[in-house]
C-alpha cells in the first residue's frame, strides 16, 4: 500500500475530492497538477477531456482513501441486487382461462355423475324397502286382497282400472305402488290376470303401460 508521504498535500486533497464526488474539475493550476500526480500513479484516470479536464477515482484511489480516512472502509462495496426470478414458462392469460375452463367442465361432469349415482342410490334404496314391506304380507293375503279388488272394481267390459285397484290393496297392505305392481306382473306371468293398455293412468310394468286389469284365476 501506497504511503502517506508518496502523495502531495494537493494530490491528497485532489484524491479526497475524487473519493467523495463523480468526477472532479480541478481549476488551479496546482489542483491540476495534483490530479495528473494520481493518474500517473493509477489512483484517478481522466474521465472527460477538453478545456478543462475531469478526473474519477479508481478503485486503488478509493483503496487509498479509505486508509487516509477520507471515506469508510468498504464503503464503495455495493450489495449487488439479485433480479426477481423470471418465470421459466410464462402463463398467458388465454392459457390460463382454457385451464380454468377446462376444471369447470370436469366439475361440471362430475356433478352430473354424483347427481345420477344420487337417484341410482335412492332408487335401489326404495326398492330394497318395498321388498322388505311385501314381504311382511303374506302371499296369500296379498293374493286374496288383489282378486277382491279386481272383482270389485271390475266394469261391464271386465275390465278394472290398475289405478283403483293399487289404491284399494296398498291401503288395506300397506304396500306402496311400485311393489303392487311387480306383484302384478308376477300374477300375469303366472295366468292369474292379464294387464292392458287403457284407463284413467297407466303404468310402466315389463316396459309397457298398462292402465286395466282383469282377474283370470280362479
Amino acid at each position: 500500500m501506497m504511503s502517506s508521504s508518496a502523495l502531495s498535500e494537493e494530490a491528497k486533497g485532489v484524491l479526497k475530492k475524487l473519493a467523495t464526488q463523480d468526477t472532479y474539475t480541478p481549476k488551479k493550476e496546482k489542483y491540476i497538477r495534483a490530479a495528473e500526480e494520481l493518474v500517473s500513479k493509477g489512483l484517478a484516470k481522466i474521465k472527460k477531456k477538453g478545456m478543462r479536464c475531469s478526473y474519477t477515482v479508481t478503485e486503488a484511489g478509493r483503496r487509498l482513501a479509505e486508509e487516509y480516512g477520507f471515506i469508510p472502509k468498504a464503503a464503495h462495496a455495493k450489495t449487488p441486487v439479485s433480479a426477481p426470478p423470471k418465470p421459466s414458462h410464462p402463463v398467458e392469460a388465454s392459457d390460463l382461462i382454457s385451464h380454468i375452463e377446462s376444471i369447470e367442465s370436469r366439475l361440471s361432469s362430475i356433478e352430473q355423475s354424483l347427481e345420477v349415482l344420487s337417484r341410482e342410490i335412492r332408487r335401489g334404496f326404495d326398492a330394497i324397502m318395498r321388498a322388505l314391506s311385501a314381504r311382511r304380507v303374506p302371499e296369500a293375503r296379498m293374493l286374496s286382497a288383489v282378486k277382491h279388488a279386481v272383482k270389485r272394481f271390475t266394469g261391464p267390459t271386465g275390465w278394472a282400472p290398475i289405478s283403483d285397484v293399487l289404491k284399494s290393496v296398498g291401503g288395506e297392505l300397506g304396500i306402496g305402488s311400485e311393489s303392487l305392481l311387480d306383484y302384478l306382473s308376477e300374477l300375469e306371468e303366472k295366468g292369474l290376470c292379464e294387464l292392458s293398455p287403457g284407463g284413467v293412468r297407466e303404468y310402466s310394468v315389463g316396459g309397457r303401460l298398462v292402465g286395466l286389469i282383469r282377474w283370470k284365476g280362479g
